[in-house]
């Protein structure tokens, strides 16, 4: 093999490598206050090493309806089922993404 070539495959295989071990060492995130609308206080967190996406909201003020998004990489977006929680109640729900996914790229909290 030509040197030059030879010198781009290893340059080429370190950085997959690289980036490999960054990935397997990143730690779960953690968890993220989002306000989706005045009343509803929520935290997100996602569970990297297995896919998921999860919200703990709480009800300030009563009367949401609200579900979670959890956005899937190279997979469809998966949703939670529809909650209705009342003043004081808090909620957590979250979901999965497939395994044919690249992970979880974000939470977010829907109102209906």
């Amino acid at each position: 093999m030509p040197r030059n070539l030879r010198r781009i495959a290893t340059l080429a295989a370190g950085t997959t490598l690289a980036a490999a071990s960054a990935l397997a060492l990143a730690a779960p995130a953690q968890a993220a206050p989002v306000t989706p609308a005045p009343g509803l206080e929520c935290e997100t967190s996602i569970q990297h090493d297995i896919k998921y996406g999860f919200a703990n909201c709480t009800d300030v003020t009563g009367g949401h309806v609200w579900r979670v998004h959890v956005i899937c990489g190279w997979a469809p977006d998966q949703y939670t089922e529809w909650l209705a929680t009342g003043i004081g109640s808090r909620v957590g729900a979250g979901r999965e993404c497939p395994a044919c996914s690249s992970g979880v790229g974000g939470v977010e909290i829907q109102l209906q």
